[in-house]
């Protein structure tokens, strides 16, 4: 094996001040995304309880929306469902953006549903592709 040369070590010690800076946002999206705290402590080289206290200190705000299809063929949000049934928001959480829509999906569990659900999730605001989309058929 060669021995590191000093311009490498520059390059190399950058990219780490950069890992370091960003590690916290990866770590949280990826969460999101469904990687689990184990998985990404192995393959990161870090801690397991290392990873969960970056999600437990940093919750990421989940903006959520229930859509229903129209007869056109087209989504649109829903505007009422059920007295007491919330068909947008947002949240702060540590959850996994499966878990969020579970959630969401246990709320709606309750009320009568005659045309197709869908439940879109995005990090932060509601604007551009969501990290997780679902759809729920009727219940009637």
């Amino acid at each position: 094996m060669n021995p590191l040369l000093y311009d490498e070590a520059i390059r190399i010690r950058q990219e780490a001040k950069r890992l370091q800076s960003e590690l916290t946002n990866l770590i949280v999206d990826e969460h999101v995304g469904g990687r689990t705290p184990k998985t990404m402590a192995h393959q990161l080289d870090l801690t397991e309880s290392y990873v969960y206290r970056i999600l437990r200190d940093n919750k990421w705000e989940a903006a959520w929306r229930v859509e229903e299809l129209t007869g056109n063929g087209r989504w649109q949000e829903l505007k009422e469902l059920a007295p007491g049934i919330r068909w947008s928001g947002t949240w702060n959480t540590s959850e996994t953006a499966e878990q969020v829509a579970a959630r969401i999906m246990t709320e709606l569990s309750g009320a009568t549903r005659t045309k197709p659900l869908r439940i879109r999730i995005w990090r932060g605001s509601p604007i551009g592709n969501p990290r997780l989309t679902t759809e729920l058929p009727p219940s009637a």
